[in-house]
Parts: structure tokens; C-alpha cells; sequence
């Protein structure tokens, strides 16, 4: 495993992180920043996969 696979594995666990923090306080953050957080977590996705494309 190469060294930018290394540091996207990290990233990736480290986007999850933050998803599931978001997800687990959603109503605790306002709507727009929200959304906000999940356009650029979409955007992110693409470049750093997380869980969602681990069993793709």
C-alpha cells in the first residue's frame, strides 16, 4: 500500500468521523450550515471515500 493510500485511508476514516458527528447532532446545527457541510461531504466523497464505498 502505497503512501497516498495510506493518508486517503486516514482521511477517509476521519471524514466518517465527522459525518457521523454531524448526522448524531443534526438538530443541534442550523439547516444551512448543514447543508452546507453536506455538499462539500458529497464533494469530499469523490476524492476521499469513506465507508459508504468501502463494500463497492
Amino acid at each position: 500500500m502505497g503512501l497516498f493510500n495510506k493518508i486517503k485511508g486516514k482521511a477517509g476514516k476521519a471524514k466518517d468521523t465527522a459525518d457521523d458527528l454531524v448526522e448524531a447532532n443534526g438538530d443541534k446545527i442550523p439547516d444551512d450550515i448543514e447543508n452546507k457541510y453536506d455538499t462539500i461531504s458529497d464533494a469530499a466523497e469523490k476524492v476521499i471515500p469513506g465507508e459508504d464505498a468501502a463494500g463497492k
